[in-house]
This record gives structure tokens, sequence and C-alpha cells, in this order.
């Protein structure tokens, strides 16, 4: 039975990376604004606000979001909420969803698919230690 943690970063993985097969490897890459982290193996969001010098310039404002940022102006209301973090996204995250639990898995896991039995099967080599 899945947990719900492996369930949360099956689906984080599936959208943030694709696997790119060439004769004899496989290789797991992040879309644009995510870096791998070789040792969790996930695609992790890139601080823009913290990584580009002078990323939003004059009395615009940096706002870190997944994927990539903005550039808000400091005299913007949504900037002066009491729930903007500069760090974070510009809203406060929605409460976590209550997920089902699975009885048998719903998706695989980054590099596998599923077969006509229902079982995850590795694709192409995807899942193995040679692409990190």
């Amino acid at each position: 039975m899945l947990d719900m943690q492996e369930v949360k970063r099956i689906l984080t993985v599936f959208m943030l990376a694709t696997c790119l097969t060439r004769p004899g490897k496989a290789q797991q890459q992040c879309t644009n604004g995510f870096d791998l982290d070789r040792a969790s193996g996930q695609c992790l969001d890139i601080d823009e606000c913290r990584t580009i010098p002078e990323a939003c310039r004059g009395d615009m404002v940096c706002v870190n979001q997944n994927g990539g940022y903005l550039c808000i102006p400091r005299t913007n209301p949504v900037y002066r909420s009491p729930y903007l973090n500069p760090y974070s996204n510009i809203y406060p995250p929605p409460p976590a969803p209550n997920y089902p639990t699975a009885t048998r898995p719903l998706m695989c896991r980054f590099g596998y698919q599923m077969d006509e039995n229902n079982q995850c099967v590795d694709i192409e080599g995807c899942a193995s230690e040679s692409h990190q």
C-alpha cells in the first residue's frame, strides 16, 4: 500500500521530470526552473531570487515561484500582504488534500510504467541507478 508521502513524491516527480533515453543510458532531466537533487532523486525548485543577481530591478521585488519567479512592484498590495513571504509563493498554500488510500498503485514512480498485470516495471533503465 502506498503512503501519502510516496503518492505526493510520485506526483511531484512525474510532473517535474522527463526521462531521456540514449543507447545504453537513461537519464532523468528536470523541467526548467528545477534542479535534480542527486541524493533524493527529486527535482527541486531553483530559488532564482537568490541565485540570479538583480533578477528584478528598480522598485521591483523578486518573489520565488515553483519553476520561476515574479517581479512585483513594492507598491503592489499583494507584496504588502501578511501572507507574503519573499522566499515562498505569493499566496499561502492550500490545505493538504486528503488523498484516498490506494490498494494498488494508481501510477508508478518515475522511471516505471504499469504493465497489464497492474505491476510497475522499469522503462528502459530510467529507474536504475545508472541515470543518476
